[in-house]
């Protein structure tokens, strides 16, 4: 394996359409103001972006990230970003992945692949060592995910990585995810029926470069640092996911009253939801740990089910925390057997756990306030009996329903489009119970578990609600409202995604850290104000990107079931006051001080040029 320090900002650019491949390099100015990982794709694709085209159009890009610490050898830099125009919201989209495809992206040569326009046959793409190939794959499509990533590396070799979409993806179902390694999935936003409609079924990757840190002392430092808070078990969580795997949070969760159940209507059942837990299938199930590139948290599960009508194909990856309380408390499903087999068929198929949870259990409300009844309910398979019965907790309604979105069968074909779009084609006061912000299912945490904390975060997250990319909290260094909070953890978590390190090793690294884990790898020092910067300059492109595919500010919202159940909670107020900080005018429009001070002026040129085509796109989302 060649060794180098490898300066990041080499970004493989295939055209499907014209088959032509050629290779860019990121600007000094565009890695000093965004770095790498999604802060580059929002403003790399901001450039690209043409609003009134359909997110499923050739001319949307797609584009797949690493960062400049990927590949080291430190925990948590082995994931990869995945951006584009979502198909589910018509807005930002961004998904984010571990395992091992992220490194070899890098070993191979290349910083990022983008592609562009659309294939009109099957393909699949190859990258070894600084060269790549697009090749023809009719007989690969149609074929799951595992079955692809199989096929795939036994071709390509030993230590090839693969990432993939399956039926669900070809067939261009909104909440359509992408897969690597069976079980690491960018699973948020649609991105893999982008990918399908592009004829793009993989790309396989494999490297025999080996990437050094610029500063090699200061990253050995920072690893011994981080070895120590690791194994000295002094954050609880951690510990936890590294015994049980993330779903080992499940039973926490549920005390908590952060476990959304029955369409989040409920959060009492907590013997329902001990049921799915990690720790009762660590218990009940032949559970082993698995790990990402890198990383001694190894938060992954793998489960076998040897009988029964739910048995598994062998060792499959179990559900995640997040999957976990999709399939399961959220649609009343306590069959453990049923939701880990929903949950395979999910990341065979290539279905986003969250989403397809969500619209399961938005389905099964539906049918309980007599909502799918008529002519209309007939014209997708409700009243003839082809559909599942719908009925809350029902084993063959979560399966049969999963298979039916992916394949747009029935039912099945509304409830892919993601709850927003479904509940709109169902009419009939269906929109009350669809939880999503700007189209994007809700993930699993209530906010009124963090007094109202997540809520605010859910309703101006680029991307949609997401509990990852920050938290309306006062604990955050040097703030003093929860308003202020949330500022902060968003910009802190749009530097972690442009750095692209896992959210789960940041727990263990305090920012100047992270700053000096920076430095170690592109040899400029960063600090962390420096980083912050980074994420802040980030939000504000995604804001951008999002005005001009038509956001309005009735988008920065979030459906009342959500916000009644915070007791005292004025999320206007708050809405209000983190508008004032973010200096949003009442449109939700930025400043043009304020992007001129950050160094992105361009990005307000942008916003200033298109005020006409702002307006058609926000007619268009409204209409």
């Amino acid at each position: 394996m060649t060794s180098e320090a490898q300066a990041w900002g080499r970004v493989l650019v295939v055209d499907l359409e014209t088959r032509e491949i050629c290779t860019e390099e990121a600007t000094e100015e565009w890695k000093e103001k965004f770095l790498g990982g999604t802060g580059y794709a929002a403003r790399m694709l901001l450039d690209e972006l043409s609003p009134e085209e359909d997110p499923l159009s050739p001319k949307s890009s797609l584009a797949f990230m690493t960062g400049p610490v990927t590949g080291l050898r430190f925990p948590g830099a082995g994931r990869f970003e995945v951006s584009g125009r979502s198909p589910l919201t018509g807005l930002w989209g961004e998904s984010s992945a571990g395992g091992f495809w992220g490194a070899e992206l890098r070993f191979s040569g290349f910083d990022g692949v983008v592609v562009r326009g659309a294939s009109e046959i099957p393909v699949f793409l190859v990258i070894r060592d600084g060269y790549a190939e697009i090749k023809e794959c009719p007989e690969l499509w149609g074929k799951d995910t595992f079955e692809t990533e199989e096929t795939l590396k036994e071709a390509a070799g030993k230590g090839s990585q693969v990432v993939c979409v399956g039926p669900a993806g070809e067939n261009e179902v909104p909440i359509a995810s992408i897969i690597h390694g069976k079980g690491h999935v960018a699973a948020r936003a649609g991105l893999g029926a982008l990918m399908g409609s592009k004829k793009l079924k993989a790309i396989v990757v494999r490297g025999t470069r080996k990437i050094e840190p610029r500063f090699p002392d200061l990253l050995a430092r920072e690893l011994e640092s981080f070895l120590l808070r690791f194994r000295s078990k002094e954050n609880g969580f951690i510990d936890l996911i590294h015994t049980y795997g993330t779903n080992g949070g499940m039973e926490l969760a549920a005390r908590m009253k952060d476990v959304p159940m029955q369409n989040w209507r409920r959060d009492d059942l907590f013997d329902l939801a001990q049921k799915v837990g990690g720790l009762e299938l660590a218990k009940n199930y032949p559970v082993k740990p698995g790990s990402c590139f890198a990383c001694p948290i190894a938060c992954k599960r793998t489960i076998r089910i040897d009988s029964g009508t739910f048995r598994t194909r062998g060792q499959v990856p179990a559900p995640e925390y997040e999957s976990a309380a999709a399939l399961g408390p959220l649609t009343l499903l306590s069959d453990p057997e049923a939701l880990c087999y929903a949950n395979d068929l999910c990341n065979r198929l290539g279905l986003d756990t969250i989403s397809a949870g969500s619209a399961i259990a938005f389905a099964m409300e539906c049918k309980e306030r007599g909502l799918l009844t008529g002519d209309r309910a007939a014209s997708f398979g409700v009243a003839d009996g082809t559909s599942p019965a719908l009925t809350w907790g029902d084993p063959e309604t979560v399966v049969g329903l999963v298979e039916d979105m992916a394949f747009k069968r029935g039912l099945g074909e509304i409830l892919g489009m993601g709850v927003k779009r479904a509940a709109a084609f169902i009419g009939r006061g269906a929109e009350e119970f669809a939880i999503h912000s700007k189209g994007l299912e809700a993930p699993m945490h209530h906010p009124k578990a963090s007094k109202g904390g997540g809520a605010l975060a859910y309703a101006t997250n680029p991307r949609g609600a997401c509990h990852l990319q920050g938290s309306a909290s006062s604990r955050y260094p040097g703030v003093s409202s929860p308003e202020e909070g949330l500022v902060y953890s968003q910009n802190q978590a749009g530097a972690i995604s442009s750095a692209v390190m896992c959210n789960y090793v940041m727990m263990c690294i305090p920012p100047d850290s992270f700053a000096a884990i920076v430095s170690a790898a592109t040899g400029k020092t960063w600090s962390w104000e420096d980083l912050w910067r980074v994420g802040e300059r980030t939000w504000y492109v995604k804001r951008v990107y999002n005005l001009l595919c038509g956001l309005s500010p009735d988008e920065d919202r979030l459906p009342r079931r959500i916000l009644d159940a915070i007791p005292g909670y004025d999320f206007e107020r708050s809405l209000r006051e983190y508008y004032r900080l973010r200096a949003l005018d009442s449109e939700g429009v930025p400043d043009q001080r304020k992007l001129a001070a950050l160094g992105i002026a361009d990005v307000g040129q942008i916003l200033a040029a298109n005020k006409e085509t702002m307006a058609k796109m926000k007619g268009r989302r409204k209409g």
